[in-house]
């Protein structure tokens, strides 16, 4: 009994010592797993908006619109598609980058998904002027989305490569949205002053 309780005593610093030498790596280890997760879920955010924007000049199979708004949806488009495909490269380059995991809870998948599903509808069943209006509206959700999207995961995402990436994502996106204002502006505000 007497050496039992002396090997106990002898034990517990040594234990003691090994769960606080563990604590710190541990913690740092969380850490950077929790700094991934975030990345990644910002990253699969993106791929998953440009994906569906990627394909938004499929509406100009069946609708016509003016050609400023018909251009500028294949701009679009064709952005959306360009940063799809960088944004695979870059996961193709890196495995520890998930596209695929987006981060959010079902209700908030499944209110995004409601969402799309009537703002489809919208675009689909008006034409002319209504149908121009509802378009650009989306693209100017979504490239505001896109902008702001792009710039947070830039600010979080410490790869100097998708880091300089991220910022011309942001910067194209945001030129883009502002081409998508003058076309909604211009019949309200005085493109002179």
């Amino acid at each position: 009994m007497m050496r039992r309780a002396a090997s106990v005593v002898l034990l517990a610093p040594v234990v003691l010592l090994t769960a606080c030498q563990c604590f710190t790596p541990c913690d740092a280890t969380k850490t950077a797993r929790a700094a991934v997760t975030a990345r990644n879920q910002g990253y699969g955010l993106l791929y998953q908006t440009v994906a569906d924007e990627s394909q938004v000049d499929q509406v100009l199979i069946i609708k016509n619109p003016d050609p400023p708004v018909a251009e500028l949806i294949k701009a679009i488009a064709q952005f959306a598609r360009d940063t799809k495909n960088k944004l695979q490269a870059l996961a193709e380059e890196d495995s520890t980058l998930v596209l695929t995991k987006d981060g959010l809870p079902k209700a908030e998948t499944k209110t995004r998904d409601a969402i799309s599903d009537a703002t489809a509808k919208q675009i689909i069943f008006s034409g002319g002027k209504e149908f121009e209006f509802r378009i650009l509206l989306t693209q100017h959700q979504a490239l505001n989305y896109i902008t702001h999207l792009a710039e947070a995961i830039g600010a979080q995402d410490t790869h100097r490569i998708r880091k300089h990436y991220i910022a011309q994502v942001a910067e194209e996106s945001k030129a883009l949205h502002q081409k998508v204002i003058a076309l909604m502006e211009a019949p309200y505000v005085d493109q002179s002053k």
